[in-house]
């Protein structure tokens, strides 16, 4: 359930595609301080599935030990779909707000940065359907209505606090993911690509 795209393939090249299954999380959560974390926002769920789209024996019962544990969570026979969904809006939330260092609501309120956003948003929206994964028309424009909704609400991004705290960062697996992904498939994506190229800066010296 890392957030973005390929960390299912790297558990699936250590430790077998047998025991690695696909999943999304949607939670709003931080950590208010070592050992302890505060849950806020909506109710958090869970989306897993097979990439195949089999509805497996195995993801049920995965599914079923989360719902004992009281954590809705839907068994989908198009994680892809949710995954790259789920990839359209952090790319835009995660990638603009550690570029610029802003709010971002701020982000949104700036006419170039706002400009900006959408096209991190189309590059990664067209690099999932040039991958062959079915995104729902409209989708750009609808996780932006979502951003102008709650907007007022504020928005903190993991990674913009991982930033800010000179931890290790998840860009390769978000903007870094779209730009490598849309090199292979012949979309350009300069916008995700120049996130990630700059990212990778502050990234290298978390791990230095």
């Amino acid at each position: 359930m890392q957030t973005g795209i390929g960390s299912g393939e790297q558990l699936a090249r250590r430790f077998g595609a047998d025991k690695a299954l696909l999943g999304a999380a949607y939670i709003d959560a931080e950590r208010t301080e070592p050992g302890v974390f505060a849950q806020t926002g909506s109710p958090p769920r869970i989306v897993l599935g097979e990439e195949s789209g089999e509805l497996t024996v195995r993801a049920q019962a995965i599914a079923d030990v989360l719902r004992m544990a009281n954590i809705e969570t839907e068994v989908s026979p198009n994680v892809l779909t949710a995954l790259w969904t789920k990839l359209v809006y952090i790319c835009a939330l995660s990638g603009m707000s550690c570029i610029t260092r802003a709010p971002f609501a701020e982000v949104l309120d700036t006419p170039e940065t706002y400009e900006m956003t959408m096209q991190v948003m189309t590059e990664a929206f067209d690099v999932g359907r040039a991958s062959g994964v079915p995104l729902e028309q409209g989708l750009v424009d609808a996780v932006m209505a979502g951003f102008q909704a709650e907007k007022a609400g504020g928005f903190v991004s993991s990674m913009q606090t991982d930033l800010m705290a000179g931890n290790p960062l998840e860009v390769s697996l978000l903007n870094g993911a779209v730009a490598r992904i849309g090199e292979s498939a012949g979309v350009p994506t300069p916008a995700n690509g120049f996130i990630s190229a700059c990212l990778t800066i502050a990234n290298n010296r978390a791990h230095a």
